[in-house]
């Protein structure tokens, strides 16, 4: 258990992140659910979720679609690099100071961005204004750090209240990968419904709604509390830097004091970000994969298809922290977790049936187990003053760098 009274013992960040996940989920399926509805508009296009299964590729209504998917591929690339882009510089910023001024701080910026992101958004949707004020409300997320932030602060409250090398420290890292998952998941079921039914004014009001709870969890319902002062042997204190937001400094810094430790972060941040770039680019790519041939799946479908990707790894890595863990050491975990991405890969690739496809999807069930003991092993390498400066941060920040764009270019020119 963690140390805190009460329910605090049990309790960490988990209610914060469930909050903050039902907030940052529904808007990037939503802003690009409602570029595409304003490009086709634009364009004369009535119908732009006809399968490609069914269409006549030399029809001049398929090219009209397929200029649609393009430009709205082009508008989703410049949203999400603004957005990586700036968080480059936020999410190291928020973290070392979080490191230096507690937590709270890496948690409350991310939701001021995201609420100014929602309501920039919906002021979009509800005047019609033009597409590239949605500029602002992406570089508004960005600079307030984004999800990257949030973990940030989750992972280095989590490890400041766990014993260092203690199995509770891993769970409360593996449960930050389930949250972000399974909310994922509900907010995939969910999203379609809701836009159809209400417009795409109701999910950017959700998203101003849950930020609100996630505030006030925050501030009432985080208790201030450190291993170190309460529990074990008495730790010489790091020493904190004197500028938080010399981001390059810090990190320099953690390698000169012991380079054996460095190299050890470096591997496991090459294993996290390895890990993230297949996992995401595989639910980023696999609508393009799964909307073609040959299996044609229409956009419910394909939601369908999405959310019970991000169930299943949910389900996954929980099962694995939980029971898995329990039996077997983190070395050969990973090892069962790195396989369970390759025969994922492999047979869903080889997959020409629904059959094949969701047996893939299965065999990829312990795909996220990999990141979170990662996390884990890094924190137990660091002091409480470093644990947001770079472990816990630098490989979040180099994954929404890379697979957004890539993914994107790929789903704008390869259609």
């Amino acid at each position: 258990m963690a140390i805190g009274q009460g329910i605090y013992k049990y309790v960490t960040t988990e209610h914060i992140l469930v909050a903050f996940m039902l907030a940052y989920g529904p808007i990037i399926p939503t802003q690009t659910q409602y570029i595409e509805k304003r490009i086709a508009e634009q364009l004369g296009v009535v119908e732009v979720r006809l399968s490609e299964c069914v269409t006549n590729t030399s029809s001049s209504g398929y090219q009209l679609r397929q200029k649609v998917q393009q430009e709205a591929s082009n508008w989703s690339l410049y949203l999400t690099a603004i957005l990586a882009f700036s968080v480059i510089f936020s999410a190291n910023m928020w973290g070392a100071l979080s490191d230096k001024y507690g937590r709270y701080v890496a948690l409350i910026m991310p939701c001021v961005g995201l609420v100014l992101n929602g309501v920039v958004n919906l002021l979009v949707v509800y005047f019609c204004l033009p597409l590239w004020v949605l500029l602002i409300g992406s570089l508004a997320q960005g600079i307030g750090g984004d999800l990257t932030t949030v973990i940030v602060g989750c992972a280095g409250y989590n490890s400041d209240v766990t014993v260092p090398e203690s199995r509770e420290r891993t769970v409360r890292f593996i449960m930050i990968d389930a949250i972000y998952c399974l909310v994922g998941s509900i907010c995939q079921f969910v999203l379609g419904f809701v836009i159809r039914t209400f417009g795409f004014e109701a999910p950017y009001l959700s998203v101003i709604g849950f930020i609100a709870i996630t505030s006030a969890f925050i501030i009432w319902f985080l208790p201030d509390r450190h291993i170190t002062q309460t529990h074990g042997p008495v730790i010489a204190p790091e020493e904190v830097p004197s500028n938080p937001l010399n981001v390059f400094k810090n990190v320099f810094h953690l390698f000169a004091q012991n380079k054996r430790r460095g190299w050890l972060l470096a591997g496991f941040n090459y294993i996290i970000f390895s890990n993230i770039l297949f996992s995401v680019a595989l639910m980023a790519i696999s609508v393009l994969y799964t909307t073609g041939e040959p299996f044609c799946m229409d956009p419910l479908h394909e939601g369908y298809y999405q959310g019970a990707m991000a169930g299943v790894f949910g389900i996954g890595v929980l099962f694995g922290g939980i029971i898995i863990c329990k039996y077997l050491p983190k070395f050969w975990t990973m090892h069962l977790a790195s396989l369970s991405v390759v025969a994922s890969l492999v047979i869903t690739a080889l997959a020409k049936s629904y059959l094949m496809l969701y047996i893939g999807l299965a065999t990829g069930f312990f795909m996220f187990m990999t990141t979170p003991l990662s996390r884990s092993s890094m924190a137990n390498l660091v002091g409480p003053n470093e644990q947001a400066r770079y472990c816990l941060c630098l490989q979040w920040m180099l994954d929404e760098l890379v697979w957004i764009p890539i993914s994107n270019y790929l789903q704008c020119h390869l259609q």
